[in-house]
C-alpha cells in the first residue's frame, strides 16, 4: 500500500538576519538535561482515522475508528493528550520524543528539498542518491560546509520543524540544525550517524504570516548529509477526488511517507498488508537501531464494563513469547506511579495490576523496544469520561508517566506485590517476579 505524502514544495526569499535583526540577536541552545536526557520515547496515540475499503481494496472514505461516548472519542482524545499534555513534559525531562501520529495540528505543511530554489550550499560537497533520501537524492557535504533551507510562513503561529538526512558511520555526531526566525536562533544538535530516512523532529519556530525564516545545517567531526526540511503538519489524500485529511488525525500507516522509513514496512513477510497497529510496532523497531536507548509508549482509552487504568506489557500467543523484562518493569513502574500522582485530582482512581496483553503494538514479536500499552481510563463510563475531559487529571496523569519512565530508567521503581501480573497457565495467585 505505498502512498505519497502531499506537501507543497514551498520556499521564499533567502533569510537575511542582518536586515531584520540587530547584533543583539537571541540564541537558544537546546541541550537535553534532566532524568530522561539521552532517552528517545516513541509515542503512539491510539487509533486515528483510517480509510474504509471495499472488497477490491479501493479506498472509499476516511472514518474514525471509535465512536464518541460521554464527550470522548478515543481517536481524538489520545492525540490531544499526547500533543497537549505528555510530549512536552517528556521533553522538559530531557527526552527526545518522536510521535507516530503527526504532532503539528496544522493542516498546512510544506517542505524544501535539496533540489528546490529555497536550498543553498556553502562549501565543498556533491550530490548523491540513496534509498533514504527524500526525492531523487541528497547533498553529501564536507564537515566545513553548511546548507540552508529558506521558507516563508503561510500563516502565523508556532510551526513544528522536521529534517531528513542519510545516515552512515562517517556522518557527524554533532550536526547542528539552527532554526532562524527574525527574532532568534534555536539550535539543536543531531547525531547524523543514526535515524537516516526519517522525518526527525528538530524543534519549533514561531512566525507571523509572511515572515522569512531558514534552517541552517553545519557541524564538525564528520561529513554532513543535507536532504530536506519540512515545516508544519500537512494533509493527505489517497488520490484525486478523495477527501483530504489532516495528518494529525490519520492513522500512522497512512502517513508512512511523512514519518519516513521504507515502504516495505507496510507489508508483512508473507506478503500480506500490515495492520496499522503492527505497522506502528515495526516502524519504531526499524527506526531505533541497537544499542539506542529508547522506549515505546502506546496511549489508549478503554471500553467495556470497567473503570480506571489498565497497563499492559506485551506477550505473543502464536508463537508463544513471554514479555520482555524491560517492558514488564516499565509497566510496573507506571502502575506504581499512578496512585500517588492521581490521589489529589481523582481520589480512589482504580489502577489494576500489570496485565499481559497479546496486542500487536507491544507484542515482543513485532515490538523490540521496552514498551507499555496504557489504557488511561474507560471512555464509555460517565465517571471516567468526566476525568478524561478534566485538564487537571490529564496533567497529573502525564506527570505520573514521566515520573514512571524516570524511575524505571534509574532502576529505582519497585513493583508492589499486588501489581505483579498473574502468570498465564499457572495456579491462581502465581505472579511474575
Amino acid at each position: 500500500m505505498p502512498v505519497a505524502f502531499l506537501f507543497s514544495s514551498f520556499f521564499g526569499l533567502p533569510f537575511d538576519a542582518s536586515a531584520e535583526e540587530p547584533a543583539s540577536r537571541a540564541v537558544a541552545l537546546h541541550i537535553p538535561s534532566g532524568p530522561l536526557a539521552g532517552l528517545i520515547v516513541y509515542l503512539s496515540a491510539g487509533h486515528g482515522r483510517l480509510l474504509h475499503r471495499t472488497a477490491d481494496g479501493r479506498p472509499l472514505a476516511w472514518s474514525w475508528q471509535r465512536d464518541p461516548r460521554y464527550g470522548v472519542r478515543e481517536d481524538e482524545w489520545t492525540g490531544d493528550f499526547v500533543v497537549e499534555d505528555l510530549a512536552g513534559r517528556l521533553e522538559q525531562a530531557g527526552a527526545t520524543v518522536v510521535t507516530l501520529r503527526e504532532r503539528d495540528p496544522r493542516s498546512v505543511g510544506f517542505l524544501v528539498d535539496d533540489a528546490d530554489a529555497g536550498f543553498a550550499v556553502e562549501g565543498s560537497g556533491g550530490w548523491a542518491g540513496a534509498d533514504q533520501a527524500w526525492g531523487p537524492g541528497w547533498r553529501d557535504l564536507e564537515d566545513t560546509a553548511r546548507a540552508t533551507w529558506s521558507f516563508t510562513a503561510p500563516g502565523s503561529g508556532v510551526w513544528r520543524v522536521y529534517a531528513r538526512w542519510v545516515s552512515s558511520p562517517d556522518r557527524s555526531a554533532e550536526a547542528r540544525y539552527t532554526v532562524r526566525s527574525p527574532t532568534r536562533d534555536e539550535v539543536w544538535t543531531i547525531d547524523q550517524r543514526r535515524h537516516g530516512g526519517i522525518w526527525w523532529p528538530i524543534g519549533t519556530v514561531e512566525l507571523a504570516e509572511g515572515q522569512n525564516a531558514e534552517v541552517l545545517l553545519d557541524g564538525a567531526g564528520g561529513r554532513l548529509s543535507a536532504d530536506a526540511v519540512r515545516i508544519g503538519g500537512g494533509s493527505w489524500a489517497p488520490g484525486p477526488g478523495y477527501e483530504v485529511a489532516p495528518l494529525a488525525e490519520i492513522a500512522p500507516i497512512h502517513r508512512q511517507s511523512s514519518l519516513g522509513g521504507p515502504a516495505s514496512l507496510l507489508w508483512l513477510d508473507d506478503g500480506s498488508e500490515s495492520s496499522d497497529i503492527r505497522f506502528r510496532a515495526r516502524w519504531a523497531t526499524w527506526a531505533s537501531p541497537t544499542p539506542e536507548e529508547a522506549i515505546f509508549l502506546s496511549i489508549h482509552t478503554n471500553a467495556g464494563r470497567g473503570r480506571g487504568s489498565e497497563i499492559y506489557a506485551g506477550v505473543e500467543r502464536d508463537p508463544p513469547l513471554d514479555p520482555q523484562p524491560g517492558s514488564l518493569s516499565l509497566a510496573g513502574a507506571i502502575v506504581e506511579a499512578l496512585p500517588a500522582h492521581l490521589r489529589l485530582v481523582a481520589p480512589g482512581w482504580p489502577v489494576d495490576a500489570v496485565r499481559l496483553g497479546d496486542f500487536s503494538e507491544v507484542s515482543p514479536r513485532w515490538q523490540h523496544l521496552p514498551s507499555a500499552l496504557i489504557e488511561v481510563g474507560f471512555h464509555d463510563h460517565p465517571t471516567d469520561a468526566r476525568f478524561l475531559r478534566d485538564p487537571a487529571f490529564r496533567g497529573a496523569y502525564a506527570e505520573a508517566l514521566v515520573d514512571a519512565v524516570a524511575r524505571w530508567r534509574m532502576g529505582s521503581a519497585v513493583i508492589p506485590d499486588a501489581f505483579r501480573p498473574v502468570v498465564p497457565g499457572h495456579p491462581p495467585g502465581d505472579r511474575l517476579p
